[in-house]
Formats: structure tokens, sequence, C-alpha cells
């Protein structure tokens, strides 16, 4: 791979298109240390980051003619530290950089050309503090905000300092882990962690080195990065600034999975569901029932005529602010979000475990009803996976705003499709370097509509 890209200007050093790239160095480490510069036999980069993932992956491909496997030799123990950058075309826009370190995880892929003397491999590798995580084991007790817990482990345990939260929950328990991995750790404890609105907490990595921690209402309420359109042909001259940002918005390539179908998201409880909760210390047994749009009801036993307490989720706190199911479309006489069969939850909790003020873990769950469940799985009511140019900071995580034309003649009615544009979420990013280009495929979700039912 060629340290500069194409598309650098020779003068200035400057990115012509946003998919340029320099290569400061791809260096790897050998389980002695000694270190080798391997940028010129890498042919392709590929780095992933995703909001489902506790860690960044990379693989890189190698063409090699130098018999490194044996010279080096190659043993399944080394690292690699890769330092990247990106001047924009605008002097008034600061220089991109990415600094990374990634363990070797395995060596996938092995072939020999037909050409002489040459053999290609690929090798794929994660960040140290996930690689550290799968020698350890922890247990301790936990007493308090669940994300108290989570950045401990990541200090301590992983040993790292790069943890980030904006917007602490309110989620708070007694309890203890039991013995298992940090990471095993850290997603036992995000699994209930909540804000004020019930919504989930996402623990991922991005490009810049961050491990985050934030929640879905912090996500989706966040400023849009950057708007993406869909058209065809440049309008600005080439090498100039006016093409370079024509360039940085658009959409290259979209191949999306709609899923707009509503079976599989009520299957795993996105718009109703029944959480029945069974007290084996006051030998009670409660139930709640979670309604997409619901009204809240304040929480009884379940002992008829009583009906079960009610919980709901809020469209507003939503990327497209509108509701995503119509209450026209009735199954057995009833719309989607009162089928509450369609989804069941059952959790054992006591009341005595720890005195009447002191949750459990169990407990939590009670707390959210359903809820935070509902948040992960509306996120999947449109999704679209977008091919555009390469960009350090197009990272899971970020909101976008796309806009797609209506699939009709320009003269008969143009403009914009306000159904599937608009704000959505970036699930994941694939950031692909090969052949002198760098484009980031990226999957955006939303977890509602924006036009009115």
């Amino acid at each position: 791979m060629s340290n500069i890209s194409k598309n650098i200007d020779s003068g200035s050093s400057r990115s012509v298109t946003p998919g340029s790239y320099k290569i400061k160095s791809i260096k790897l480490f050998t389980h002695t240390g000694d270190d080798f510069l391997i940028q010129n036999v890498v042919t392709k980069l590929i780095i992933t980051e995703s909001i489902y993932s506790n860690t960044l992956m990379c693989k890189l491909s190698v063409r090699d003619t130098t018999n490194m496997i044996e010279n080096l030799p190659l043993i399944g123990q080394e690292r690699i530290e890769i330092q990247l950058e990106h001047k924009p075309l605008s002097s008034k826009t600061q220089i991109a950089k990415i600094e990374l370190e990634f363990y070797v995880t395995e060596y996938p892929l092995y072939g020999r050309s037909n050409e002489k003397h040459i053999q290609s491999f690929s090798f794929s590798g994660i960040s140290k503090h996930a690689y550290i995580s799968r020698f350890k084991k922890i247990s301790r007790a936990v007493d308090g905000l669940t994300s108290d817990g989570i950045s401990n482990i990541v200090s301590s345990d992983l040993g790292s300092s790069s943890f980030v939260m904006n917007n602490p929950p309110i989620s708070k328990f007694k309890g203890t882990i039991n013995t298992q991995t940090p990471l095993d750790a850290i997603e036992w404890l995000r699994k209930k962690t909540y804000d004020d609105n019930k919504a989930p907490y996402y623990f991922f990595q991005t490009l810049n080195g961050d491990v985050n921690l934030s929640s879905h209402t912090e996500l989706v309420e966040q400023p849009v990065y950057y708007n993406y359109y869909s058209t065809r042909g440049f309008n600005h001259v080439p090498n100039t600034e006016e093409d370079y940002l024509e360039r940085k918005q658009r959409i290259l390539e979209i191949t999306s999975d709609l899923r707009l179908g509503k079976i599989f998201q009520a299957i795993d409880g996105a718009y109703a569901s029944e959480n029945f909760y069974l007290d084996v210390g006051t030998k009670t047994f409660t139930s709640t029932e979670f309604s997409y749009s619901g009204k809240t009801i304040e929480g009884k036993k379940n002992t008829p005529p009583e009906p079960p307490a009610r919980v709901g989720l809020d469209p507003v706190n939503s990327l497209g602010r509108k509701s995503s199911i119509s209450s026209n479309f009735l199954i057995d006489n009833a719309p989607i979000n009162e089928n509450y069969q369609s989804h069941h939850e059952y959790v054992s909790t006591n009341a005595f475990a720890f005195g009447d003020t002191e949750k459990n873990y169990n407990e939590m769950k009670k707390e959210s009803g359903g809820i935070t469940k509902a948040y992960v799985e509306n996120l999947e009511s449109i999704t679209h996976d977008l091919k555009l140019f390469g960009d350090y900071e197009l990272n899971a995580g970020k909101v976008i705003d796309i806009n797609l034309p209506r699939a009709t003649e320009p003269d008969i009615q143009g403009g914009i499709d306000k159904h599937l544009s608009g704000k959505y979420l970036i699930t994941s990013s694939i950031h692909t370097f090969e052949n002198g280009e760098y484009f980031t495929q990226v999957k955006v979700k939303r977890d509602s509509f924006t036009i009115n039912l």
C-alpha cells in the first residue's frame, strides 16, 4: 500500500477529495518487541466500529515477497500500531489523525500466487483492552450506579484511560458480579443500565480510540454530524473546495434492508409485551403491560379484577419523532401495541434480598418494565447501508441526515422522499483503505417515522 493515496495535491500535500489519506506508518511488533514498518506490503486495511461492539476491529491484507512469516517470524503474538493522517483541501480545516493499537487475534487467510516467490495472507486484530479481557476473570461486589461499576472495570481491570460518559444513568443496585471476564461483566452491567427515560446504554469504541458509554437518548438527541444526498453528477470545478464539499456529502451507493415488517419486532417486544414478576420474598405475583405509545399507569398487584400496571414509550424521544405503527391495522380486533402476548418476560425478584431501600439486579429489570428492550428493538424500524467517501469522524454513534429523491420522473413530482429521508443513527462504520482510496461503509438505523400515519 502506498504511503500516500490518490488525489493528494503534490504541492500542499492536502487532499483533493474526501477519500484521500496519508499513511504515517503501519508498524508490526513481533513477540520479541522488534518492530517492522509494513505499510509497503499491506494491500488493504479495514477498521470496523459498531455501537454493538466493545472494541474496534482491524483486518490487514498483505502481499509478501520477503518471506515474512518465517523470517520475523509470525507466531500469533504480534501487535500493530497504525498512524494515518488526512489534510482537508481547505487550510482552515484541522488536520485529522488516527493513532491506534491492535493485538493480533488470528491469521484467517493464506495463499500462494501463480507468480514465483509471492505469498498473500491476512490477519485480524482487536484493541488492547479487549485482548487483555480474554485473559482475566473478575468477581466482586457492586453497590451504586451501574456506570461506576463499568468505569471501574475499564480503568482498573483493562488499564484504559479513554473511558467517556457524558450522560450518567439513574440505574443503581447492590449485588455481586459472578466470575467472568471484565468485558462480559461490563455487558452484564450494561444490560441493566438506563437513563431517566428508561432508555438503554451502548458500550462501544470509536475510531479516535475512546471507549464510550452512551445512552440511546443522548445519541438520538445529538446534533446532526452531516447531511448526505443521493444525486448524480457534479456541479463544481474539480480540485476546488466547493467540489471537495460536494463529494463529501455525496451518497455513492445505497443498498438497504428496510426492515419495515412489524412481526419480527413485535415478537421481540418492540410494540407490546407482558412482563411477569414473582417475588419470592413476599410471595406475590405482579405484572406490567408495555404498550408502544401507551400511557403510564400506577403499578398494582395483579389480583383480579385489578388490571396490571402499564408503561409506555413516547415516540417524541426518537429520531423521527413520529410513531412507526398504525392504529388502523388490527390483529384480533386490537392494534399491534395492544397485543401484549406477542412478547413475554418472566423475572424472579426478592424484596427482602437487601432490605427495603436497595435494589438487586432483577429488581432493576422490573423497574424498566419492558421499555428498555423496546428502545433497542424499535431501532430496527428502517435500515440503510450507505457507501460514502472516507471520513475519520464518520463514527458509530453519530447522527446523520440523509436525503433520498422520490422515485418519480423529475418533471412529474421531484423533491425528497420524506418517508425514507431524515435523521438516522450510525450503528456501524467500516473504514476501508485500498488501492489508494478510502471509503466508509455505514449502517444507519431509525427508531421511528417522520411522516404522520
